[in-house]
């Protein structure tokens, strides 16, 4: 955990950014960085699926934020951000098995979609 200072005209954050989480406590702000997940030794068939997903859609969200111009925004975003990658997984990944692949998938999908949204505002 460490403590952060803001830059000015931020008063404070709140929220996480790829595997960065800041929080207030007490009036001050810190940062803590989430731990990679890990897979059991003697994992079963269902841990393995869940640690490939897990695995795969934290790398598209932070992929997703970490291209985003306004950091606060990325944070704001992340729910909606991580609720579209793991549809776009759920959809994508009985057909593609290849994890780069599947990635690569996710992110094309997710822009794409980004672009037809944006063209029926």
């Amino acid at each position: 955990m460490v403590k952060v200072k803001l830059m000015p005209g931020i008063e404070r954050i709140s929220g996480t950014i790829g595997d960065v989480t800041f929080f207030t406590r007490n009036g001050r702000t810190f940062m803590s960085r989430r731990s990679e997940p890990e897979l059991p030794k003697n994992a079963t068939r269902k841990q393995k699926v869940q640690f490939r997903k897990r695995t795969l859609v934290n790398a598209c969200v932070e992929l997703v934020q970490s291209q985003m111009a306004d950091m606060l925004e990325a944070i704001e975003q992340r729910k909606k951000i991580r609720d579209r990658i793991c549809y776009l997984y759920e959809k994508l990944s009985p057909e593609i098995k290849a994890r780069t692949k599947l990635q690569k998938a996710i992110m094309s999908a997710y822009y794409e979609g980004e672009k037809v949204s944006e063209m029926h505002r």
